[in-house]
């Protein structure tokens, strides 16, 4: 500390207030029944947090122990035990702080957030992005796991029940397909994938680790078995990537590391590099390809937004800067217009024709606040229009707990939640994307298949056990 403080945890559970000047011991806590592992201060030092092979995390205050602040009473000081918090469920291995909020993460996955006065307490879930791409017209799914990808075929189920009634919501439907697995492709020497992507129709498969791009055809045809061809030579300049998608039937979109956007076409013998954008300057954060494929939105970590003319290889306009990192992108299925949304779930449409705000965009920002529940809801995670709506005038939004339907026609409602319809009975969203007009995949990674791959907790006997 900056009065040369000295302050220790041990393997008691023990935390230990030194003297750096004279090496003698102040105060000592009982602060855990186990090891401390972490030690974080504020950046007034006059609190202390406290974490370790526990789920909890202990505070010490500074306080003054006369009855002024002179040069004589402040070396009558003393640290005392304050406000616990309780946001894991397993051992608390690392604290940092953040502004005002105390950041804490441990073996449960979980990231913590909390502070006091007030109390506020929130829990952000590990949820990994972009490991799960869907290839809608095909109905395959690629799961993206740390050293392989796995490529399933969806089942299907009957529309109507035995009884030839249509099932009401909520009802489980009979299975007359069970999904099966179709390929599971591993790295070699156990390389950690970095990103991956999966064309709409199945037949391109790439992915990237920290030294290269990997191409490979695939051929589906169900009277076939499943035939795999890797694509040997990709030509020079080709970079790793840190974002992979697809645009179109035979062109493959490669974000790098440096921000660069390169545009490859495929081809089962000599792919080409057919041009290299360099104006994002930043690592990319999002990049998107509208159903033509012939415009690509790419997003960077300045919030800048960039449309790019993949075909004549120019870049189209610039979104202006919003105050929120970019959390999701989307393209209008049929007009030339991109759907952003932010960090702090703000909701933008852009008109790339006219380069600018769509009259509806308008009008929610200046009703959102209205609409939606005043509790935390998380961030975005992705953003879409709804598959069966001819009209294009409903939107699809889901963080990791809930998923969110916006009706664009009702915008103009005044009534609280008028145009927003929320569902949260699924934990945890890793991807929901539609797969026919009718269809929607969800996949969901529970809580309780997490905590079943978790260590045990600190054992504590409890009266009566």
């Amino acid at each position: 500390m900056g009065d040369f403080t000295i302050v220790a945890g041990d393997s008691t559970g023990k935390v230990s207030f030194f003297n750096g000047i004279h090496g003698n011991l102040l105060q000592v806590f009982q602060a855990n029944k186990a090891d401390v592992l972490t030690l974080c201060l504020n950046e007034e030092e006059n609190k202390l947090f406290c974490g370790g092979v526990e789920p909890g995390i202990s505070q010490f205050e500074k306080v003054i122990a006369g009855p002024g602040n002179d040069s004589f009473h402040r070396d009558y000081q003393k640290w005392v035990p304050s406000l616990p918090r309780l946001l894991h469920t397993h051992d608390v291995k690392s604290l940092c702080m953040a502004g005002e909020f105390l950041v804490s993460g441990g073996v449960d996955t979980n990231l913590g957030l909390s502070k006091y006065p007030p109390k506020t307490y929130i829990t952000l879930p590990h949820i990994p992005k972009n490991s799960v791409h869907l290839a809608e017209k095909a109905a395959c799914l690629m799961l993206q796991y740390a050293d392989y990808l796995e490529v399933w075929k969806l089942g299907d189920t009957a529309v109507e029940l035995e009884m030839g009634v249509e099932g009401g919501d909520g009802e489980m439907l009979p299975l007359t397909k069970g999904a099966k697995k179709l390929l599971q492709l591993k790295t070699r020497n156990d390389e950690r994938v970095i990103c991956s992507a999966i064309s709409r129709d199945a037949r391109w498969l790439a992915y990237s680790h920290t030294s290269a791009i990997h191409l490979y055809q695939l051929s589906l045809d169900e009277e076939k078995p499943l035939s795999v061809h890797r694509v040997k030579y990709l030509p020079p300049g080709v970079q790793p990537a840190h974002h992979l998608c697809f645009a179109g039937s035979d062109r493959l979109l490669v974000a790098t590391e440096t921000g660069d956007v390169q545009v490859l076409e495929v081809d089962s013998v000599k792919p080409k590099l057919l041009h290299n954008f360099d104006g994002c300057q930043e690592a990319v954060s999002h990049i998107r390809a509208s159903n033509c494929g012939r415009y690509a939105a790419v997003s960077n970590f300045s919030r800048t937004v960039i449309v790019y003319d993949i075909i004549e290889f120019k870049k189209v306009c610039a979104m202006p800067q919003f105050p929120q990192q970019v959390a999701a992108l989307c393209f209008h299925p049929r007009d030339l217009e991109l759907l952003v949304v932010y960090a702090d779930n703000s909701v933008v449409e852009y008109s790339i024709a006219e380069k600018g705000y769509t009259s509806w965009s308008r009008r929610y920002a200046k009703m959102r606040h209205q609409m939606e529940p005043a509790e935390h809801v998380g961030t975005t995670l992705n953003v879409m229009y709804h598959p069966s709506d001819e009209k294009h005038s409903q939107l699809i939004l889901h963080g990791d707990k809930r998923v969110r339907c916006i009706d664009k026609t009702e915008v103009q409602s005044r009534k609280r939640g008028g145009a927003l319809h929320v569902c949260d009975r699924i934990h945890y969203l890793v991807h929901v994307a539609p797969s026919a007009p009718d269809w929607l995949v969800i996949v969901e990674r529970t809580p309780q298949s997490i905590a079943v791959t978790l260590p045990p907790t600190l054992a504590v006997k409890k009266f009566g056990t």
